[in-house]
């Protein structure tokens, strides 16, 4: 059914009213959420609603003011040639941003919009925090709104662009505020993959700004508090991507080790030892259970019966130590995930986390060793660049004899001595002995991860148990 031209101008007027009355309301910086609330009635009294922090919008009227409002946004600022390329001015800066604010509380996943906001923003006719508690009301209702994240990361990195000295507070103060954000979101909304990829952006962030304020502490309670989540959340894969993340994260930092230990209460070289010391056999020529238990062992002698040989204190060979923390993290990891395949059965995202573990520790044995896997396990000695062979040749360590005809006997064992290596055989008898326990109730899951063991990373094929 038409509509008259009276009832037009009448429905015109009465959406002026709300959209004056919702802007009013914006204005307040202590609003903390909006929403739209189901009502059906068309009483005569306004539908903005305001009670204490909140603000809200009847949902009867939702209709004529998203239309109303974008149909004059793209006929008049987006679309119109003569509006569209003139210059700003505060006159249509206010009406235009008098639309926008309604228009993008209801329905905040239009790009074009969001882009003017930018060129407006980026022009100074508003400022940046008060696009900041906008965004933030947006994602109150639209928790999953990847536009509106979008944006707030551009307000970010201009505004943090604008100061070449920034003080730790400062940063404190912002990083801590979207940590907050991501929590509210991350709660109101399972699976949100956005939201965690913009909590995977403050930690890029935080990298970068790393001396100009304590970044260590954050990484330590960022993992601290992705390990609490996904032990309640193990369907969703996308806090377990982010604690891929942190666990990555985590392989760059050299101080404060104690500190990290102690806050998720657990001595990882111990945890380590206990794992290979479990899944080490008499029979093994090079490593015994009584061996890797000891419980003081120097990083260099573990180091060395993990993985066959260590360079000792020479400085060509720097990433022994990194190496070690980062498979004691990964070992954890390890632990951690086959606790959580005992409680949840059946949940694809946990075995998808652990293939990640698996890879990781592969990959640190493959770096450290200097070998590639090229495919279905074959493995291949790396060639050093000449940078490091000309280290090598002027360091006094390397030209140790008893060391020199070590590693020489490494190398002529070719790809074989990896194959040997105890970590490895630790690792492997590890994953089938979880297989096999696992079978009796997770047998789908726990035979397409022997499956990726073999034909992915090319495992079992050259072990003899």
């Amino acid at each position: 059914m038409s509509i008259s031209e009276e009832d037009r101008i009448g429905l015109a007027g009465l959406v002026e009213k709300i959209i004056k009355e919702l802007n009013h309301y914006l204005e307040d910086r202590e609003l903390t959420e909006f929403d739209i609330v189901g009502v059906e009635s068309t009483t005569n009294r306004s539908p903005v609603l305001y009670v204490q922090t909140s603000l809200g919008l009847e949902s009867w009227c939702v209709k004529h003011v998203y239309n109303y409002c974008y149909a004059e946004l793209i006929r008049d600022f987006l679309t119109n040639p003569k509006r569209r390329f003139s210059r700003l001015s505060n006159l249509n800066y206010k009406r235009i941003i008098s639309l926008l604010n309604p228009t993008l509380l209801i329905n905040p996943d239009v790009t074009s919009l969001w882009n003017k906001r930018r060129e407006m923003t980026s022009q100074q006719f508003h400022d940046w925090f008060s696009e900041m508690h906008f965004t933030k009301l947006v994602l109150t209702r639209k928790p999953k709104c990847n536009e509106a994240y979008s944006y707030r990361r551009w307000i970010l990195s201009n505004l943090l662009a604008k100061d070449d000295v920034l003080s730790e507070e400062f940063l404190d103060d912002i990083i801590s505020e979207e940590l907050r954000l991501c929590n509210r979101a991350a709660d109101k909304c399972m699976n949100n993959y956005h939201c965690w990829d913009h909590r995977a952006f403050l930690i890029d962030l935080s990298w970068r700004y790393r001396y100009s304020f304590d970044s260590t502490m954050l990484y330590f309670n960022e993992y601290k508090f992705i390990k609490q989540w996904t032990s309640t959340h193990v369907s969703d894969y996308s806090c377990f991507h982010y604690r891929q993340i942190c666990v990555r994260i985590l392989y760059l930092i050299d101080e404060r080790w104690p500190v990290f230990e102690k806050m998720i209460e657990v001595n990882l070289r111990q945890n380590f030892q206990k794992v290979l010391a479990d899944h080490m056999t008499s029979d093994d020529p090079v490593v015994t259970p009584s061996k890797i238990s000891k419980k003081i062992i120097e990083d260099d002698d573990l180091i060395a019966l993990v993985l066959g040989y260590t360079p000792g204190n020479c400085k060509c060979y720097a990433t022994w130590n990194a190496t070690l923390r980062k498979l004691e993290l990964l070992f954890y990891e390890l632990i951690s995930n086959e606790d959580l395949l005992k409680y949840y059965t059946n949940h694809q995202t946990i075995w998808y986390h652990r293939r990640f573990i698996v890879n990781s520790i592969l990959n640190t044995m493959y770096s450290y060793l200097a070998v590639e896997n090229k495919y279905n396990g074959i493995i291949k000695q790396i060639s050093l660049p000449p940078s490091e062979i000309e280290r090598k040749n002027n360091c006094a360590k390397c030209a140790n004899a008893d060391l020199t005809e070590h590693h020489s006997n490494v190398k002529n064992q070719k790809e074989d001595w990896f194959w040997n290596c105890p970590l490895y055989k630790a690792l492997i008898r590890h994953e089938q002995a979880l297989i096999k326990d696992r079978r009796k109730e997770d047998l789908k899951y726990s035979e397409a991860h022997e499956n990726y063991l073999k034909f992915f990373e090319g495992l079992f094929l050259n072990f003899n148990p």
